[in-house]
């Protein structure tokens, strides 16, 4: 539920109180204190004006008493510096005490009693009391009208008076009191001043707001027009004719600039408006800016609208949940509904849209629990004001379906669809239901047209493609999807670069990434009858398995690879023949430039839009023929410059290498083998996504904690083995390396610790391991784009960083401080030295200080770490120093951020990491280093964010600590980890733990690995014969089966 935006506001004149009996200029005495504090704040000075009123405040109180006018005056100065830097809590206290010392001196009556109530109506005002600010304003107003003396008081008066009943909704007064105001100015200011034109402005924003309601016709023109055009402009997106709103939209900006000025509140509501239209439109980065010009306006004025921000933050969080940000959502979200909830009431109609919005960003983000009870209410409220059958109600009960149909409670969710009258509804419930032949009657009546949104178009082609799917029409299923996955596509490509994270998981009732998983189904089913795939799907392979293949690498990793090409793409593409560059530059000129005139397009009708559109695909056409031609003779500018899903015949493998990539589907996965030359074969796994997460779920829980690794079942194993790789692998001989690319959930399954053959025990076992060779990749094309990267240019053999020092406590570092040497942390001392921190969910630990039966989060220090560091800095012949390696106190975050990270080839972390959310305040995967001695702003939590924000020039990185490979699984992305955090600042590859490392074996698990490193082996090589080693001494896959390495081998 979005709102097209209709309100006014105006800008306060503010009022700094001085005593009128000052004479002297010395610091000592209050009233020149008043003076220098009144400056101040007219200049905008404020926080150099606080602590002068405070101190002016002392020594009125100091001389006078507390009971006396300059102090009242102090009061007053102080109470509108605390306001004016926003702190309520401690203007309003100052300004009522102020109140009662004017009273009891002056009287009731007096002037300057009349000036004090302006300014606590004031403060009530700004925080949105308009009720407890309308009699003080009320009564400053009548004691200022009785004197008939100072133009210049009764007119902010009157302009706040105004204000108050704007924000009251009783226009007709307001607008009486902007023309007294108005009078007054001409007279005392000049009928060109600056408070005269803000006033005239204030005028005309009310008079707009009556005529729009229809309360007061105004017998201004350009006022009627105004309103008439904002009248249509709501009545066209009500209707959904975005194309038509737009242009009008443009032209009451205009307007309002020019009879309000850029920064008016006015200007704010038409660039919301304009937002709204074009994320409707699918114009995401059009809309942002919109909504970011609008804020500002907002934000700028000295009384913010608090109404019209609350409902910009709710339309902005509408556009980041469609995206995909929900991280930046929520909070817009909810502070919106706190303001609708505080100012509003529980059971206004703006509280029910925030309640409505908030559940449906928490249904997306599948928490149900939370969504149901929002739900709920916004639908009472909306019931219960406009009535069951209102498009308010009907648009909450279809909100509601969809959520209930995500559960699989279908009976709910069709009942809801009912009352909701969502067609679109109904035709989900049939395909839930099985009942596909009840959809495509349902979708006949459906058809989207040119007018309709992108959104609503890719959801009826999927509809409409898994509707045919069914019922065994499999070609004109994959054409309908296609259609789908186009308009997706497009829609992908108009969010900004960098901002396209979570967009498969974003938008429709399903998803978008159920167009893409359909059609790799549908192209799977093509491919176990036969039969040829249509015409329009051969241009994304030759023939079902490869095309299926190019869509399922469309859902991976597409950010990754996009942020890899650009950060190449600033050392140079490279060069091509001058007169290819030249038809290249030629095509994407044309393009752009059609491009740029979009919205003209648009707005003029089907035939222009028609036209467009077919000039727009030929062009791509030409340009995609020219980019093929380039990716086959110039493959390293093609892939920085055009980064996308490749085809089969496309990936630059090796002869003795196979690709096995995974595409997860609701009711069945599917697995394909891609080998040299780009030969494709898909293999169906006959389950579901939940129920495969199921079981890789119950394989893995047992190796995630050295207490429970016995339970590791090798019949589990088994049984995974026999649905991911045993059908791929069965005529494929031992010797060929395997490249997995994981989707979804299989991204945190170690496939070496699958079972070839189980026996009575790990030890009686052989795995996958012990055969074959394995590296990850994020995707096939992220796969090919490091094979087209230049080496690594790092002189440097090694960095390290390990053992860090993660209290004040520890007796290492008490040592450092004293000037001793470090002692040898016994196991006693080591407690006292652990890192605590209090945990978000009590299952983990503490989550609140009062707690006193938990257990606070401990990291204990990791000696063996240590003698990990020095055992590998040995084997390169490097000195156990800074900046080269970083131990006890100088493992922090500031001596990491010191060092020259993009001069070492190596780069090797040894302390502890962990998951999101785990630890309160630090919501992305971190690696925990030094927490002593850190400078500015660093934490000692080297978080995701913090490394893609690092420069490497690395061929590799290894994790050494727990849960490095572990992350939130990302629809249409994959794991969001460490490994693919260091990938896209720069390394080639990356060696990631799975679960909690035991820190025996890991130290000679490393050790080992880069023995075998340095003597020459391969990197995928030496991490095999290292797994093989340990694996000999500790069988159980908990020791030797954590690490796994991302990129190349």
């Amino acid at each position: 539920m979005k709102k097209i935006m209709v309100f006014c506001t105006l800008l306060i004149c503010l009022l700094f109180l001085t005593s009128a009996w000052s004479q002297t200029k010395e610091a000592k005495d209050p009233d020149a204190l008043n003076l220098q504090v009144k400056q101040l704040l007219e200049a905008g000075r404020f926080q150099e004006a606080l602590p002068l009123a405070q101190h002016a405040l002392q020594i009125a109180e100091k001389t006078h008493g507390t009971n006396h006018f300059a102090t009242s005056t102090a009061l007053n100065n102080l109470a509108s510096a605390y306001r004016l830097l926003g702190n309520l809590d401690k203007a309003l206290p100052h300004a009522q005490r102020a109140l009662k010392v004017r009273e009891s001196v002056l009287g009731p009556e007096h002037l300057h009693t009349a000036l004090t109530l302006h300014n606590l109506s004031l403060i009530y005002v700004s925080m949105g009391s308009f009720d407890k600010a309308l009699p003080l304003a009320q009564k400053a107003l009548k004691i200022y009208e009785k004197s008939r003396t100072e133009a210049g008081p009764t007119y902010h008066i009157l302009r706040n008076l105004a204000w108050i009943y704007q924000n009251l909704r009783e226009y007709e007064k307001a607008r009486d009191l902007y023309q007294m105001a108005l009078f007054i100015a001409e007279r005392a200011f000049g009928p060109h001043h600056l408070k005269t034109e803000a006033v005239k402005g204030d005028l005309l924003a009310v008079q707009l707001v009556l005529s729009m309601l229809d309360k007061k016709k105004s017998k201004n023109r350009e006022i009627d027009d105004l309103v008439e055009i904002d009248k249509k402009i709501i009545q066209l997106y009500d209707a959904g004719r975005y194309q038509e709103a737009l242009p009008l939209c443009h032209q009451s900006l205009q307007m309002k600039e020019k009879a309000l000025g850029a920064d008016h509140p006015l200007v704010a509501a038409s660039l919301i408006n304009a937002a709204l239209i074009y994320k409707s439109m699918g114009y995401y980065s059009e809309a942002k800016v919109n909504y970011e010009k609008a804020l500002q306006i907002l934000k700028r004025s000295p009384e913010p609208e608090a109404h019209a921000t609350a409902m910009a933050m709710d339309n902005m969080a509408n556009l980041y949940q469609e995206i995909g940000n929900f991280d930046l959502a929520l909070p817009l979200y909810r502070s919106a509904l706190e303001y609708f909830e505080s100012k509003l009431g529980p059971d206004h109609l703006d509280t029910a849209t925030a309640l409505n919005n908030l559940a449906q960003l928490y249904r997306a983000m599948g928490a149900p629990e939370k969504a149901i009870p929002l739900f709920r209410r916004a639908l009472t409220i909306t019931a219960k004001v406009r009535g069951p059958e209102d498009r308010s109600t009907r648009t909450i009960c279809n909100n509601l379906g969809f959520l209930y149909l995500t559960r699989k409670e279908y009976v709910k969710a069709e009942s809801l669809f009912k009352k909701g009258k969502s067609k679109t509804g109904l035709v989900e419930i049939r395909l839930a239901t099985q009942r596909p032949a009840e959809a495509l009657t349902l979708l006949q009546g459906l058809t989207p047209s040119w007018k309709d949104t992108l959104i609503y178009q890719a959801e009826y082609h999927t509809q409409l493609g898994l509707a045919l799917s069914g019922l065994g029409r499999q070609g004109e299923a994959t054409e309908a999807l296609l259609q789908a996955v186009v308009v997706i596509e497009t829609l992908r490509q108009r969010i900004k670069a960098g901002e396209r994270g979570g967009f498969f998981q974003a938008a429709g009732a399903r998803g978008h990434l159920r167009a893409y998983r359909g059609l790799v189904a549908t192209l799977a089913a093509l491919y176990q009858k036969g039969a040829t795939i249509p015409k329009a799907l051969q241009p994304y392979g030759p023939d079902a398995p490869a095309a299926g293949f190019y869509f399922a690498e469309a859902t991976k990793g597409r950010v990754l690879l996009e942020e890899m090409a650009a950060a190449a793409r600033r050392h140079g593409l490279g060069e091509i023949p001058p007169e290819l560059a030249k038809k290249e530059q030629d095509l994407v000129d044309r393009l752009g430039a059609l491009e740029a005139n979009w919205e003209k397009h648009h707005t003029q009708g089907e035939k222009v839009l028609a036209d467009y559109r077919k000039q727009r695909e030929e062009l791509q056409q030409q340009l995609d023929e020219v980019v093929a031609e380039l990716r086959q003779k110039y493959p390293r500018y093609a892939a920085l410059k055009y980064p996308r899903p490749l085809k089969p015949p496309e990936l630059p493998m090796k002869a003795n290498e196979v690709l096995l990539e995974y595409a997860l589907g609701e009711k069945s996965c599917y697995l394909f083998r891609v080998e040299p030359g780009g030969r494709t074969q898909v293999y169906a796994i006959p389950l579901g996504q939940e129920e495969l997460g199921k079981l890789v779920n119950e394989f893995i829980a047992p190796l995630q904690s050295q207490h429970t690794c016995q339970d590791f079942s090798p019949a589990q194993g088994r049984k995974l083995y026999e649905l991911l790789l045993a059908p791929a692998l069965k005529d494929l001989s031992p010797e060929k390396r395997l490249i997995i690319v994981p989707d979804g959930i299989l991204g945190l399954l170690p496939f070496e610790a699958l079972v070839v053959q189980a026996g009575k025990d790990a030890a009686d076992t052989r795995f996958v391991g012990d055969e074959r060779l394995i590296t990850y990749s994020q995707s096939a094309a992220i796969l090919a784009l490091n094979r087209l990267l230049a080496a690594s240019q790092a002189k440097k053999p090694l960095f390290a960083l390990g053992n860090p020092i993660y209290s004040d406590q520890d007796p290492r570092y008490l040592a450092h401080k004293a000037g001793k040497p470090a002692p040898v942390l016994s196991a006693q001392a080591a407690p006292q030295a652990a890192f605590r921190a209090l945990a978000t969910r009590r299952e983990w630990g503490k989550t609140s200080g009062d707690d006193k039966e938990g257990k606070e989060l401990s990291y204990l220090p990791l000696p063996a770490t240590e003698t990990e560091v020095l055992a590998i800095a040995k084997l390169f012949g490097v000195k156990p120093e800074p900046p080269d390696i970083l131990l006890n106190q100088a493992a922090n975050e500031t001596r990491l951020r010191q060092a020259p990270l993009p001069k070492y080839r190596y780069l090797h972390f040894a302390t502890h990491g962990d998951l999101p959310g785990k630890v309160q305040g630090i919501n992305e995967p971190f690696i925990l280093l030094g927490q002593v001695e850190n400078q500015d702003q660093d934490n000692g939590f080297l978080t995701l964010s913090k490394v893609l924000g690092l420069k490497l020039d690395a061929d590799l990185v290894v994790l050494s600590a727990c849960l490095t490979g572990r992350g939130k699984v990302m629809e249409g992305e994959g794991v969001a980890h460490m490994a693919r955090a260091f990938q896209q600042a720069g390394a080639r590859s990356v060696v990631v733990s799975l679960w909690e490392v035991a820190d025996a074996p890991a130290v000679e698990y490393m050790v080992a690995f880069y023995t075998h490193l340095k003597a020459g082996k391969p990197r995928s090589e030496a991490l095999r014969l290292a797994r093989q080693q340990l694996k000999s001494k500790y069988p159980n896959p908990y020791y030797w089966a954590p690490f796994i390495l991302h990129g190349e081998g």
